[in-house]
């Protein structure tokens, strides 16, 4: 999903798009920004409410709401709103909210704008936010804004695939299966690990692929190096910021981070078994979706068939 251009008065003059910059009757739009003031007027018809909000370019917009009370949202928060924009009889066009969501505001609106202009599914990226602000645990809340705080990084962890064939491998599948990973590993780890430990895990599920983003690039010879390995050099940067701090969780991040199921023993974590099967459900849910993708809905029995292997997959016809 892209942003799209929204033409608005500059601050402290009042919202309009000219009837010339409008191609179409309706054009449906989206919006990163900051919530100036909300005002409600009371019609016949019900409550319309009007938020002036603040965009990235430090314009002024006035979005409306029929028939709903929104005045739960706070004055500076930062929104993600879907809009339509509707012509009307005079020079001006109204701004009509279908759907806003308040954003954690860890990051500079300038920023936010940026990742959800590069975002290939805006909804995950959303998700990305809320479980970053969702952690209790400070240190580690810090060293994921930091993380994702370089564009370098966020910007192709949220548009890459998470693989070329195999399973979410279409763009924006990196953070799709990442996110996935960490809700899984989330709504289990608290009630079993205390709660610097479940998020340290949460931490681990989120970016046990994030060096996918050096080998998925065809042209990288990173592609020598396998993909865990790069995900610790990756976050080890703000591990460091972190080890100054705690040192005991910055290892035990790395040992997460680097651990291997190939053994027949327990890990020294726990949690690092949550990380691998949220990975494995995530990848084989992902997997049979493709294998059955283009067969008829009678069909129980498929197969996906990869550079590297041959996958079988079952899935119920009858309920």
């Amino acid at each position: 999903m892209r942003l799209h251009k929204i033409y608005c008065s500059k601050k402290n003059k009042t919202a309009s798009v000219t009837r010339s910059l409008i191609s179409k009757e309706q054009s449906k739009d989206t919006l990163v920004c900051q919530l100036e003031s909300i005002s409600t007027l009371q019609a016949t018809n019900g409550i319309t409410s009007l938020l002036t909000v603040k965009t990235a370019k430090n314009e002024l917009c006035t979005l409306e709401k029929h028939k709903e009370d929104i005045l739960q949202h706070k004055v500076d928060s930062l929104l993600f709103v879907e809009y339509t924009t509707n012509k009307s009889d005079g020079d001006e066009s109204k701004l009509s909210i279908n759907k806003l969501q308040t954003i954690p505001s860890f990051y500079d609106l300038s920023y936010l704008n940026k990742l959800f202009n590069e975002a290939e599914e805006v909804s995950d990226l959303i998700r990305l936010l809320q479980f970053i602000d969702r952690l209790h645990d400070q240190r580690i809340k810090q060293l994921l804004i930091e993380l994702f705080q370089d564009p370098k990084v966020a910007i192709p962890f949220i548009t890459m695939p998470a693989s070329h064939k195999h399973h979410h491998s279409y763009p924006g599948g990196l953070l799709s299966h990442s996110i996935e990973c960490a809700e899984w590993v989330e709504s289990t780890a608290y009630s079993a690990l205390e709660t610097c430990e479940a998020e340290l895990t949460l931490v681990a599920a989120l970016l046990h692929d994030l060096g996918k983003i050096e080998t998925m690039n065809t042209h990288n010879s990173r592609q020598l190096v396998p993909h865990e390995t790069l995900s610790l050099l990756l976050v080890e940067p703000v591990i460091l910021k972190m080890q100054k701090k705690w040192e005991q969780g910055a290892d035990t991040l790395r040992a997460m981070l680097s651990f291997s199921i190939s053994s027949d023993k327990f890990p020294n974590f726990p949690g690092c078994l949550l990380v691998k099967m949220a990975d494995q459900f995530s990848t084989s849910v992902s997997a049979r979706k493709i294998a059955f993708e283009d067969t008829p809905d009678y069909f129980y029995f498929s197969k996906l068939q990869t550079s590297t292997s041959t996958q079988f997959f079952s899935r119920l016809t009858v309920h």
